[in-house]
């Protein structure tokens, strides 16, 4: 009778075990990895280049689903590997499935001679789209660097010129 005890209570140990290893396994892989200086191409032309990529100066990333960055910058290339576009955001959520991000926090998207601002955004990859939420500000400068103050009376000098 004892032995027979002790191999049930063997049993239910043994079966104890198995169950908290399979368990651990299943919560490792739904856990996010948390990781310093993330960098993550996000799509890439036909040619291999890499048309958009994520850094992160932290970032949580689990093995499936939507990753959680602060310290964000995104950059889109042109095919021969130049930056097209960079948007700075404190914090975002990517959605690899989706192949989205979104964010509450501040924003700033710089491109040539434009540089816009805001609060909160929207990323679209499949629409090659960014809405920004609120606050948007429009910031336009000319090669030599001067700001769009200066564009405006530059183009009312010559409006009179022409009156």
């Amino acid at each position: 009778m004892k032995l027979l005890i002790k191999k049930n209570i063997l049993c239910i140990v043994v079966g104890l075990v198995v169950v908290s290893m399979i368990a651990s396994v299943v919560m490792a892989e739904e856990m996010a990895m948390p990781v310093k200086n993330l960098r993550l191409p996000m799509e890439y032309y036909d040619s291999g280049a890499v048309k958009t990529q994520l850094k992160a100066g932290f970032a949580l990333v689990p093995p499936k689903g939507v990753i959680v960055a602060s310290n964000v910058v995104m950059h889109m290339f042109f095919e021969n590997g130049s930056t097209n576009v960079m948007m700075t955001a404190e914090d975002c959520k990517y959605d690899r499935e989706k192949q989205s991000a979104k964010s509450g926090g501040k924003i700033k998207i710089i491109r040539d001679n434009i540089v816009i601002t805001g609060k909160g955004f929207e990323w679209y990859s499949e629409r090659e789209r960014v809405k920004i939420l609120s606050d948007a500000k429009i910031v336009l400068t000319r090669k030599g660097g001067s700001s769009q103050g200066s564009l405006i009376k530059e183009f009312r000098k010559r409006s009179d010129k022409n009156e």
